[in-house]
């Protein structure tokens, strides 16, 4: 592991005690809760109780957002807003789920869209079914993880053929996708692996390892943090970055 250590801070918190998961994308931002019992909370830090509790289903991924938290379960995505309310964005066929800042990235069998969080679509990628498992927006670009283990960089969203690929640190399944610093793009594993992959000549910058699934990554006061499915936490220092 370079530059990686086990994180010491909390950076999932669960304002019940019962929850798998809470995220946020800021201090003032909304808290978005996964519970044990599949159902998705919304919380405020200025009230006691949840402002919305939704029944989805199995969830297979949580998104926190600066306006709520948008939700894909069963090959949907939702969006459930810090007013207390819901909205379907997409009904079916959801592969992947990603943002740029308050821009939802969807990947479906045949497409990337990029929607607002009011379920307008701001843009349509034509792709051929390339098995998306994860999606980002790195320095501009569009950058995709595949169900092979690859991860590349689509040059041209609307072009097929035009990727750039990066570094391959383990055969494992990506699982989770962020942009780090600058040229930088981090990628979490199903075996665990963490790597920070150079944009540029696509070479493994850092690499760390979490017991289970990497399958939550973010960027906090000039750290990176890694979590897995099972618990494990990994932190490490972008100083030098």
């Amino acid at each position: 592991e370079t530059g990686a250590t086990k994180a010491t801070d909390p950076w999932i918190e669960s304002p019940t005690g019962q929850a798998r998961l809470a995220l946020r994308a800021g201090r003032d931002a909304p808290l978005c809760v996964h519970a044990f019992d599949d159902q998705v909370e919304l919380w405020s830090a200025a009230e006691p109780r949840p402002r919305g509790r939704w029944p989805l289903g199995p969830v297979a991924q949580l998104v926190a957002l600066s306006t709520g938290c948008a939700v894909r379960s069963a090959g949907a995505v939702a969006f459930l807003s810090a007013d207390g309310s819901r909205r379907t964005l997409v009904e079916a066929g959801a592969l992947a789920l990603g943002h740029d800042g308050d821009r939802l990235l969807v990947a479906t069998g045949d497409s990337i869209l990029e929607l607002s969080t009011e379920g307008r679509e701001l843009e349509s990628h034509a792709r051929a079914n390339l098995g998306v498992v994860a999606l980002t927006r790195v320095d501009g670009t569009l950058a995709v993880a595949l169900s092979d283990g690859a991860v590349a960089l689509l040059l041209e969203p609307g072009q097929l053929g035009d990727e750039r690929h990066l570094g391959r640190p383990t055969s494992s399944t990506p699982t989770s996708l962020l942009g780090g610093p600058p040229g930088t793009l981090v990628v979490g594993y199903g075996d665990g692996t963490v790597a920070m992959l150079d944009l540029n000549d696509g070479a493994i910058l850092e690499r760390g390892a979490l017991h289970g699934a990497a399958v939550h990554l973010m960027i906090h006061e000039g750290r990176l943090f890694g979590a897995s499915d099972l618990g494990d936490s990994l932190s490490w220092s972008l100083d030098s970055y």
